[in-house]
This record gives structure tokens, sequence and C-alpha cells, in this order.
């Protein structure tokens, strides 16, 4: 164990006095450094470090948070405790047999802190002028590359017996590219590749041959790309658009305290309130299975135990086309009367750990991208996204296609300039007629509470051929 797990015990002791129902203690510490390359000059360099303790208690069904980077101070607010008198909104605290006990770890070939801050910029800058010196027809306004790295400890002890420590370093990529042919402009922001790991991660990622060939790829969106036909077509989206709807119309509508109401106000609600998941689990065509699942090695939402010490798992949203498991915690698990599944994580030690994605993503098949295509005689294939939008119920969605080709009796043709798909997310699903056999992840940040809490995530998928979906220009 860490060198605070004696502290998290000590605490843990000292509440346990205090007549708690149920007592959970976290120490929480995570370091970040990261910097800014804009058109080969460092705009900015940043430090970080957040650590310090929670504890949460229920008494009478009712949830209590305490946190601060002082032990004594966090002694001293349990000291203070007097329960308030109002209708809890949970019937009870769940105590799960399924708890974690023990360490867990991602380990670095390179740590991170062996490589010095002046290297990494300087690797940064040379893809910069990489990437810029390629010889293209459209005109690169700028590239702005953000490099991010953390580093992050946590031990948490539970009144009911778990006991984790988890450190997980983490590196992550994002970037900016503006590029402009006559009256055309692309104007991107991706955050695609990010992986838990040491320094090793960004060898692997090729960066200049990477970002190069993004700036091929929108050169020839520019100078060759043609409004697309407006009509109903078959669409074929990259594992990235499939990671997208994933996260934003699978994995937030099944976080079971948005659908009991709890971000009503800040984030919305979801369009499984009010359902009966009992009766009513059909959602989609048999091929659709979405996952979440903390447990993928190197991911970006790597974890072993949540926050509230359960063994982390994969859990199927969907399965075979019908609703299977929510995101659950030991709260919400006890009114859907279900076990919670270990998706609960706070992204410092200021925060309360809340119902969370982890990596989210659609389950590949066997099928070849070009089995999937054959058929297809006059369709779009989108690679990515230059926008995107989905509303609060997590239903109505519109994508706008930035790398995105024409489909012509079975193969891939020339680039199409901005198309445009709507639909509700129960079309999308149903629509849905196979996946191919790849399976890509792009990193992200999953923004979540108020105060707001980010914790890292993949998202990703295979290939998705969807059947007669309505295809638009922008602007139209």
């Amino acid at each position: 164990m860490s060198d605070r797990s004696d502290d998290v015990e000590r605490i843990l002791h000292y509440a346990e006095k205090r007549g708690f129902d149920y007592i959970e203690v976290r120490y929480h510490s995570l370091g970040v450094q990261n910097f800014s390359v804009l058109n080969g000059i460092t705009t900015n360099v940043n430090f970080s470090l957040s650590s310090g303790f929670s504890v949460r208690v229920a008494k009478d069904n009712t949830l209590y948070f305490f946190s601060s980077p002082d032990q004594q101070k966090l002694k001293e607010s349990l000291d203070y405790f007097h329960p308030i008198d109002s209708r809890p909104w949970i019937p009870s605290i769940e105590m799960n047999e399924n708890l974690y006990k023990g360490d867990y770890e991602v380990p670095q070939k390179t740590p991170l802190d062996i490589v010095s801050l002046e290297e990494k910029i300087k690797y940064m800058k040379g893809v910069t002028k990489e990437v810029t010196d390629i010889k293209i027809s459209s005109k690169i306004i700028s590239l702005e590359i953000d490099y991010i790295e953390s580093m992050e400890v946590k031990d948490v002890v539970t009144s009911d017996g778990a006991k984790v420590h988890g450190k997980v370093p983490r590196v992550w990529n994002l970037y900016s590219i503006v590029m402009k042919n006559g009256d055309i402009s692309i104007n991107t922001f991706a955050d695609d590749l990010g992986s838990s790991g040491g320094y090793e991660v960004v060898n692997s990622w090729n960066l200049s041959e990477y970002l190069s060939g993004k700036v091929k790829s929108f050169d020839e969106i520019l100078t060759k790309g043609r409004p697309p036909s407006t009509s109903t077509q078959d669409i074929v989206l990259s594992g990235q658009i499939a990671g997208i709807i994933a996260h934003e119309s699978a994995g937030h509508p099944f976080e079971a305290d948005r659908i009991l109401g709890r971000e009503g106000a800040q984030a919305g609600m979801s369009y499984l309130t009010g359902r009966d998941l009992n009766l009513d689990r059909s959602f989609g065509s048999e091929v659709v299975n979405v996952i979440d699942d903390p447990t993928l090695p190197y991911s970006m939402g790597f974890f072993l135990s949540d926050d509230e010490g359960i063994t982390a798992r994969r859990k199927f949203l969907i399965k075979n086309g019908k609703i299977d498991e929510l995101l659950q915690s030991r709260t919400t698990s006890t009114k859907f009367n279900v076990k919670s599944n270990g998706s609960v994580r706070a992204s410092d030690f200021t925060g309360e750990p809340l119902i969370r994605m982890s990596n989210t993503f659609f389950l590949p098949s066997s099928m070849k991208f070009e089995e999937m295509i054959e058929d297809i005689d006059d369709g779009i294939f989108m690679k990515s996204f230059m926008e995107w939008n989905i509303d609060d119920l997590r239903w109505s969605q519109r994508y706008v296609g930035l790398e995105a080709y024409e489909i012509k009796k079975g193969e891939i043709g020339s680039p199409v300039l901005f198309p445009v798909f709507e639909a509700d997310t129960g079309k999308i699903y149903n629509s849905i007629v196979a996946v191919d056999n790849t399976l890509s992840f792009y990193a992200g940040m999953c923004g979540k509470g108020e105060p707001s809490q980010g914790v890292p995530v993949w998202m990703g998928g295979p290939d998705l051929k969807l059947k007669g979906m309505q295809v638009k220009r922008l602007g139209d």
C-alpha cells in the first residue's frame, strides 16, 4: 500500500466512533504538467498538484461529504457534524460483497519524470515543423499542439471493508488545425490521442506522420470536396464518430443518477427517465452492443476499483439491441434493486464521487470493412467530424462530417464537403445494420457535476453502417 494508506485508515477509525451508517475515506493526489506549442512557439507551460482527503458518510440514508487537504481540519468537520432533518433521496446505502482489496498500477516503460520538459517541448516543435513544411495547395493558418501528462494516486477505504491503492499515469495530446483554400476553411479541434502509461505512449503515436496525414486529408477536402447530394443514403461512420455516439447517446443517458433526475438543472435528463426498464428493453438493431469497460489495459479511463471501493468490471449497456445494464453507484443501485457495478469516480479530492463513464464503445464484429460497404451503390463514409450536437435528453443528434467520402458501387470515392446528418437516438440505433471488425479508441475528458468534474475517458468502436439516413448540406 502507499504511504497514505495509514492516514486514510486513521481517518476511517476516527469517523467510526461517531456512529455513521457508512463511511468512505479517500486520499486523492493529481499532478499535471502541460504545455502548448502554437505555430512552433511555446505559448504556455503549466504545473499543478492537487492532493488531499475526502470523507463521505451516511446517516439515516442521507449522504454527507467533507474534504480538506488537512487531516486535522477534516476530523474537526466530523466533530462538528449534525445531521439535517430531511427526506432521504435514497432508500439505503448498498453494502456490497464485491469489494476491491489490494493495489493496482499502470506500469511505465519510460517514466514520465525522466524525460525533461525541454526534450518534450523540442519534440513537439519538431513535429510542428515537419507538418507545416508539407507541400499542399491549401494554407495552414495555425497548428497548435497541446501536451498533457498526469499522475493520479488514490487510496480508498470503506467501513464495509474495501481497501484500495491505485496509481495511474496518463499522457494526452490535443491538436487544433486551421486551414484555408480560397473561400473555404477548416477549423478542427481534436483530442484523439491519449492512453495511460509512460512516455513510451508518445513514441507510439508517430505524431508527425499522424498529423501530416490529417493535413493532407484536409487539403484534399478543401481542394476537391464537393457538396453531397441531399437524399436518403446509407452512411458509414468511423470508429471516431461511433465513439462520440456511444459516449453521448448511450453512456450519459445510462447513468442511473441522471435517469433519477440528479443532473436535471445542470446537464439535463435522460430519455430513459420514466421508462419501465424491466419490461421495455428493446432499443436498437440486433448488431448493436455498447460497452463501458474501465479494465481495458493502458486506457485513459482505466481503474480496477471505483471510488466507492467496488471492483470494476465490463458492463454491457446495450446487448444485442436491448437495454442490459445501467451505470450504478452504491446509492442508485438500491433504487433499481440491483448491485453497484463499480462506476463511480471523482476528479480530485474536492469532488464528490459521481457515476461516470470510463471507456465506452460499440463492440466490433468479424465483418471486414470491404464486406460492409460492398452492397452500397450510393452512400457516404464519414471518417471524422467537424462538429456535433446533442440535446439535454440525449435524443436528438447532429453531426457534420470533416473527412468524408462518397461510396459508389461498393468503393470509397471522391471527397465530400461537410455532409450533415441529423437523427434521433432511436433512429440511429435501429438503423445500424452492420459493424465491422475494427476497433479504435479516442481520448477525451468527460464533464459532469456542479462544480464541474472532468475525468479521463476513451470512446470508440468499429465502423458502423447505417441504412437509409437523410443527408443534408451544411447551411441547409
